[in-house]
């Protein structure tokens, strides 16, 4: 979310120094400033930006043009990162009906992680590579049914045949609608990642625009760049913390089957004893 190399040399460098003079209390902290600093700048690299200035269009760094990406790369890697944690989300949820209930309770979820795959598979991978294969076809449906009837009969595995077929037809509606919506949530890793480097461009624009003005340009234009950068990058810096936090919280626990535990909050109340 945050796609700028020169903030993550930036916050890696603030982190780094300010950790040898730190408390040991405040020491974990900075490790994870290295830790999200050195992630900005792998980010900022595959962004193509530094600082707002686009890698790309500098004059001897254009034969480097191809390996950055794109707007729509960068969009279908923000979905594909959501698939990954979605299935790794089932996935544990599998394995935790498997310890908790045995592995009849634990088919449904496999059936989902199947297909799911076997729908990326064929689509984004196998389908481009060998279109028009009657085996593979074949294959694929194969799959889809056998998925299929897993979250179709053991969604429900102790209640009775109609029961269980009607459960599984309702995890269907639910599971592709839910999955669905929480795969296009994950858009958001692009659009602010997106959004952080504009940002940054639209501060050096400015700044240069400013910068013209005869005898105070050049103060405006270090004033624009330093608080426009340091403002940009704190309000980045808070979004690529709350958001991905949401998708933790909301669409990966939702599919890891995370339950909620705790003890009931029950208030102080007055009372009145009788002697």
């Amino acid at each position: 979310m945050l796609g700028d190399a020169g903030y993550g040399i930036a916050m890696f460098t603030a982190s780094t120094i300010y950790k040898r003079f730190a408390s040991q209390k405040l020491k974990a902290y900075l490790a994870l400033g290295q830790y999200f600093g050195a992630a900005t700048f792998v980010m900022g690299i595959l962004f193509g930006n530094f600082f707002g200035i686009e890698l790309g269009k500098v004059a001897f760094l254009s034969g480097l043009n191809p390996l950055f990406l794109d707007s729509s790369k960068i969009f279908m890697l923000s979905l594909v990162i959501g698939g990954i944690q979605i299935l790794f989300g089932l996935g544990i949820k599998a394995a935790n009906q498997i310890r908790q209930k045995g592995f009849l309770f634990a088919l449904s979820s496999i059936g989902w992680i199947v297909l799911i795959i076997n729908f990326a598979l064929f689509s984004f991978i196998i389908g481009e590579n060998f279109p028009g294969s009657e085996s593979l076809e074949i294959i694929k449906k194969g799959v889809y049914i056998a998925s299929a009837l897993l979250v179709l009969l053991f969604t429900d595995p102790a209640a009775k045949i109609h029961v269980r077929i009607a459960s599984g037809l309702w995890n269907f509606y639910s599971t592709i609608t839910g999955i669905f919506g929480d795969l296009l949530s994950y858009i958001r890793l692009f659009a602010l990642g997106l959004s952080s480097s504009i940002l940054g461009l639209v501060v050096n624009k400015m700044a240069v625009a400013f910068g013209e003005i005869s005898l105070i340009g050049p103060i405006l234009f270090i004033l624009i760049i330093v608080f426009g950068h340091v403002g940009n990058l704190a309000i980045s810096s808070l979004g690529s913390f709350v958001h991905p936090l949401r998708l933790t919280l909301v669409e990966f626990y939702k599919n890891a089957g995370f339950a909620g535990g705790g003890k009931k909050y029950n208030p102080f109340s007055k009372y009145q004893s009788y002697n």
